[in-house]
């Protein structure tokens, strides 16, 4: 009996002591139950999952502990805290065994404890951070002890605690990224504010360009058509002051075309710089001669100092570095009423090889306030929008002025006080060079040019007559044409010694025109012939692009009558000129050439392709009214070929176009090429009735 009172006294004992185990489990557990509200507003996941394994060894006996979780991106599964650090190459080691066999991939799966045995015998639980079916890492720790004595309750409350750590952990980099992207937010926000005040500014300043470029455009056209409509009938002398006054006022227009388009180069990346050698001398004594006269005019005094150490040759871009210096100039004295304007020139620094000049403009004209030098070098800005009206002017120089200036490796700036005139400076990096060989004699047997046969190809009967004018008054023999196509037939029916040829032109575009001329074995009698192209294309890549399509050289509108005397200097007299009547259409003599000289046979080929030609012709207009562009290319190429071999230049050339168009799909091009080809077959017809050459 006592025994069996002894044994129930155990037992009670052990129940006891098991019920007060589970009652501290339970305290610590409801304990733990706190940490993700603690957790919360620590934000740092280092200090969360420190106190996350601080709950854990409350709730289980356990020792070494690590964390791993998965990056943001998912592309990352790295060790984030481990306790002891040393244990960090144990667990490193068992995380790479886990990951390969599977292990890791299959807790992440599961929100439940896994107890296992380590590669060195020690258990380990492992469990995984869930956050709403969401993984985020697992937690492997070593149990000490007997892991059977670990309680279900104790591991269960683990989930628990993992858990709330893991939608901790989730909601600190929800919050981080609605942080990130509220500041990017504001960011944009502050970004849209400051771009619609620029726009704001800007459409300012439009207003302000367009009703300046409205003024300074209407101010030359007004005295160019009023002179133009009271000289009818005049004097002779009255009849020249009126030109002058049409050239002048061209000029300023032109002026403002060439600002307009040099910054809309600028802004697209398309700056020109030139690396020429030149005379720095000439180019002050030039700008001198000019603007103190215009300062005289006014009754304005006019310097020009320069340090004695200034060479006379380097190497730049004078045409770049005169606009720079001339808009400086034509600012200082149009602001200017009294007092004087100078222009100083030093050298600041040289290496032996380089220097840099210091070029400084200067004033004691209206001056500038403090508010408005920022403006000054913004496109169509000035400093007072009323001075445009005073004075006139778009806004564009300056801001051109600074774009040119720092292309050149430099800056320009301004100091100036209202009512106490301006100092505009620039410094520019440039190489020192020794004096050009000059060739006299062959200078002097250049400029002595005897007449030439020119050849004048314009769209526009206002361009043709003007150029066809300039010519014919230096003493040439000029033609002048309407199209590409009666520019290759010219070409092909006499020699001329050069052609100034129009680009932009409906049809025949002059770039198609120079290939067939410049083609081996096509219709025109010199092939090598100078063809100088005229456009109002005026960018650096449009005459590279020229020369490459086999252009001799590149003269932009409006054209002057000095620069066409100076494309003429690089033409040379050809031989005697000689016509071939009819060779465009139908090269007969050529034909017979090519047969050995047997008109027989030759009279034969030529009586084959006219047998072919109609049908040639009629399957190309049937495949363009039905929009079938592989059977109208297989149609122009069947006629290129066919005339080529028969002298007809002018279909095989607009066989060739033909088949060019199609390629590319071009319907509208094709319709205009069928009314063309009828034609051609017409002048055909024609000439071969005729007997040909």
């Amino acid at each position: 009996m006592e025994e069996r009172v002894r044994e129930l006294e155990e037992r009670i004992s052990l129940i006891n002591a098991e019920r007060e185990r589970a009652r501290r489990v339970l305290d610590d557990a409801v304990d733990s139950l706190n940490v993700p509200v603690s957790l919360g507003q620590s934000g740092d996941v280092s200090d969360v999952l420190e106190s996350v394994a601080s709950r854990i060894r409350s709730l289980i006996d356990v020792g070494e502990i690590a964390f791993f979780l998965i990056s943001e991106d998912g592309l990352d599964f790295s060790r984030e805290w481990c306790d002891p650090p040393e244990s960090a190459d144990f667990f490193e080691s068992e995380r790479t065994i886990l990951v390969e066999d599977g292990t890791v991939a299959w807790a992440l799966g599961r929100n439940k404890p896994m107890v296992m045995t380590s590669s060195d015998g020690t258990p380990l639980l492992i469990h995984s951070l869930t956050a709403q079916d969401e993984p985020l890492g697992i937690m492997m720790a070593c149990i000490e002890g007997d892991p059977g004595r670990v309680m279900d309750i104790s591991l269960a409350f683990v989930t628990v605690v993992l858990g709330a750590a893991a939608g901790v952990i989730k909601n600190s980099r929800l919050y981080r990224m609605i942080n990130d992207l509220n500041g990017e937010l504001r960011g944009k926000v502050s970004r849209l504010q400051e771009s619609e005040a620029q726009l704001a500014e800007a459409n300012q300043a439009k207003d302000r360009f367009l009703a300046n470029v409205s003024h300074e455009i209407r101010t030359p056209l007004n005295a160019i058509l009023g002179t133009a409509a009271i000289v009818r009938g005049k004097s002779p002398a009255e009849m020249d002051r009126a030109l002058d006054v049409i050239k002048d006022e061209g000029h300023a227009l032109l002026a403002l075309i060439n600002d307009i388009l040099d910054l809309s180069k600028m802004e697209a990346g398309f700056l020109d710089m030139d690396e020429a050698p030149f005379d720095l001398f000439e180019l002050l004594e030039a700008l001198d001669g000019s603007y103190r006269s215009e300062a005289k005019r006014k009754g304005l005094d006019y310097s020009l100092d320069l340090s004695k150490d200034i060479p006379r040759w380097v190497i730049g871009d004078p045409i770049r570095l005169r606009q720079v210096l001339s808009n400086l100039l034509d600012n200082a004295v149009k602001f200017t009423s009294s007092g004087g304007v100078s222009l100083t020139v030093k050298s600041l620094r040289s290496d032996g090889e380089k220097l840099t000049l210091s070029f400084s403009v200067s004033d004691t004209g209206i001056g500038i306030s403090k508010e408005a030098v920022p403006r000054l070098f913004k496109p169509f800005s000035q400093a007072d929008g009323s001075t445009s009206r005073k004075y006139g002017g778009t806004g564009l120089g300056l801001a051109i002025s600074r774009k040119i200036v720092r292309a050149m490796g430099g800056d320009i700036s301004v100091e100036s006080e209202r009512g106490r005139g301006s100092t505009f400076s620039l410094d520019v990096e440039m190489a020192l060079c020794d004096p050009p060989v000059v060739h006299v004699e062959a200078d002097k047997e250049r400029g002595s040019l005897r007449p030439l046969s020119l050849l004048v190809v314009e769209d526009s009967d206002t361009n043709r007559v003007v150029v066809e004018a300039m010519l014919k008054d230096m003493g040439h023999d000029v033609t002048a044409v309407s199209s590409g196509r009666e520019a290759v037939r010219a070409l092909s029916e006499r020699r001329f010694d050069g052609v100034f040829m129009d680009i932009q032109m409906p049809g025949m575009d002059g770039l198609e025109a120079t290939a067939i001329i410049r083609e081996r074995g096509g219709p025109v009698l010199d092939r090598d012939v100078t063809v100088i192209a005229l456009t109002a294309n005026v960018m650096k890549e449009d005459k590279e692009r020229y020369l490459a399509k086999g252009m001799s050289g590149y003269l932009s509108k409006p054209v002057r009558r000095e620069d066409l005397a100076e494309a003429l200097r690089d033409v040379e007299p050809g031989e005697p000129r000689r016509s071939v009547s009819g060779r465009y259409v139908l090269d007969m003599t050529g034909l017979v050439e090519r047969m050995g000289g047997d008109r027989t046979i030759a009279a034969l080929v030529l009586e084959t392709f006219r047998s072919d030609l109609a049908k040639i012709v009629e399957k190309i207009k049937t495949s363009v009214e039905n929009g079938d562009f592989r059977k109208v290319r297989m149609g122009g190429h069947s006629l290129k070929g066919a005339a080529a071999g028969a002298g007809a230049w002018g279909l095989k050339i607009v066989g060739h176009r033909i088949q060019t168009a199609a390629e590319s799909g071009d319907g509208e091009m094709l319709s205009d090429l069928v009314e063309e080809l009828i034609l051609e077959v017409d002048e055909f017809e024609k000439s071969f009735s005729e007997g040909g050459e």
